[in-house]
């Protein structure tokens, strides 16, 4: 295991498998996007938010 591995590594090597098509993935990738700013995975995680979000049906409960 590298020791410089961290849970943010984790967690972001984990969002590249989400799959798009739900609120819950938006969350997800906004939240990591926040918590990798200043890394640049942090553009990418939010845009990904922006283009799943764009997709998905607003004014359900889960857009709220």
């Amino acid at each position: 295991m590298n020791p410089n591995f961290t849970t943010l590594d984790a967690a972001l090597t984990a969002a590249s498998t989400l799959r798009g098509g739900a609120w819950p993935a938006v969350e997800t990738l906004s939240m990591l996007a926040i918590e990798a700013q200043g890394r640049p995975e942090s553009l990418a995680l939010l845009e990904r938010a922006r283009q799943i979000a764009a997709g998905l049906m607003p004014g359900s409960w889960e857009s709220v």
